[in-house]
């Protein structure tokens, strides 16, 4: 039904025990699809340099990622397994001067 698109209902939480982690997880309503929950963590090996990872049920996904932050410039890369569509790919990079 066309009224009932753009209805969203988005309900997360995360949290940050240490600077070097971050886990957040939420629960996403679509008025036309199922209950989607949705997870991930972030962990900062070393202040320049980020590890992600995340997944989600209703869609079945799975996410990868790497970011490197030098202070000036910086570059994320990741991919996206979805169960129906397959890998996708996603870069970013921001430079401030």
């Amino acid at each position: 039904d066309y009224l009932e698109e753009g209805r969203l209902l988005i309900v997360g939480a995360s949290l940050r025990p240490t600077h070097q982690l971050a886990i957040v997880v939420d629960a996403l309503k679509d008025a036309r699809f199922p209950v989607s929950v949705r997870g991930g963590i972030e962990i900062l090996p070393v202040p320049v340099l980020a590890l992600r990872g995340g997944m989600s049920v209703a869609p079945e996904a799975l996410s990868l990622g790497v970011g490197i932050d030098t202070g000036i410039a910086r570059l994320d890369l990741a991919a996206n397994r979805h169960a129906t569509l397959g890998w996708s790919r996603a870069i970013s990079m921001r430079i401030e001067v």
